[in-house]
């Protein structure tokens, strides 16, 4: 293949990957919307999940010249009965959109859990040095199809589900998902959910 016909395949293959991403989040937040979403609940190791989140999203980081450091307290070296496949799609959704709205510096996520009487209360933080949101967003972008304003939809793509997303399946699991963050200043966001000790 001659170096355009390589760049325009790689074009297609992008937009392919684009396009499914697309589907994949409207259909994710269709089945939220009919609440036929169930939690699927099993055994598994919170750290082994947290690297795997780490490891796939972190080449995307790098693609785009940013660092990308995890921190996970030794408490999370345990393992927990819970839903590892939702748990997984809120980390996937908050760091990929730590990643898509950083142009410059780095993502950071971090991991604790703290062991209470009848549950491991896990909070995950995902840190980014991206635009920053204004304050009076900052409850604003968890609902459905809202980017903080018509620009950033231009600029940056995506359906403004992904948060929305998020914020849902951590509801189903009876957690919490906040945001810190200022215009330019980045944004961090904090996951905290209960799971059951093993």
């Amino acid at each position: 293949l001659s170096e355009v016909q390589r760049r325009h395949l790689a074009t297609a293959a992008a937009s392919g990957e684009t396009l499914i991403a697309l589907v994949d989040a409207v259909l994710e937040y269709a089945r939220l919307e009919a609440a036929t979403e169930m939690l699927e609940t099993r055994d598994f190791r919170l750290d082994q999940l947290i690297e795997a989140a780490a490891d796939l999203m972190r080449p995307q980081a790098f693609d785009k010249g940013l660092s990308f450091d995890l921190a996970c307290d030794a408490t999370v070296n345990t393992s927990v009965h819970g839903d590892p496949v939702r748990l997984n799609r809120i980390l996937l959704n908050l760091i990929g959109n730590a990643i898509k709205f950083t142009a410059s510096g780095g993502i950071g996520l971090s991991a604790a859990a703290e062991r209470r009487d009848d549950h491991v209360l896990l909070r995950i933080a995902v840190r980014d040095t991206g635009i920053g949101i204004a304050p009076d967003m900052h409850e604003r972008i968890f609902e459905d199809f809202v980017q903080t304003d018509d620009s950033i939809a231009r600029r940056f793509g995506g359906t403004g589900l992904g948060l929305a997303i998020a914020r849902r399946l951590t509801r189903l699991m009876r957690g919490e998902l906040t945001v810190e963050s200022a215009p330019g200043a980045g944004s961090t966001f904090t996951l905290a959910v209960a799971a059951s000790p093993r």
